[in-house]
């Protein structure tokens, strides 16, 4: 781990970087991460190689499940659900999480239904948020009739 303090005492910060180490299979998937303190993170992938298990050095694990390639729950290392996500026409459109909060997403279509615009997420305490989507879509797409 290297520590440089700023040089200037009035603007004196500590900054700390530390070194990760990426570990990879053969398929270019990252399978293990390892910092210079030593914690490590491994991951690890079904055969349909989709993201399976993620284990930390803490012994801490997150379980992944998916129905056709959308991830639908994931849970730790003692089954406990910690996310649950609903799907209509591959279509995220809600989450559940351990604790009962649950977000719901409304999606709102460009005119030509091409791609989605925007995205209504609205959390079960009734608060709302609206994620902007249309303005990252390539313009080949966008102009698509």
């Amino acid at each position: 781990m290297a520590v440089s303090p700023t040089p200037d005492p009035a603007k004196r910060r500590l900054y700390i970087f530390l070194l990760v180490v990426l570990s990879y299979d053969d398929r270019d998937r990252i399978t293990r991460a390892q910092d210079d303190a030593g914690n490590w993170v491994e991951y690890l992938y079904g055969v349909d190689g989709m993201l399976g298990i993620v284990r930390y050095s803490s012994g801490q694990e997150r379980h992944y499940e998916y129905e056709h390639n959308m991830m639908t729950v994931i849970s730790d290392e003692k089954n406990n659900i910690l996310l649950r996500n609903h799907y209509v026409d591959r279509f995220l459109v809600a989450q559940q999480f351990a604790d009962g909060t649950v977000y719901q997403c409304a999606y709102h279509w460009s005119s030509g239904e091409h791609y989605v615009e925007n995205v209504d997420i609205v959390r079960s305490d009734g608060s709302r948020y609206t994620a902007q989507t249309g303005d990252s879509v390539p313009d080949h797409i966008r102009q698509m009739q």
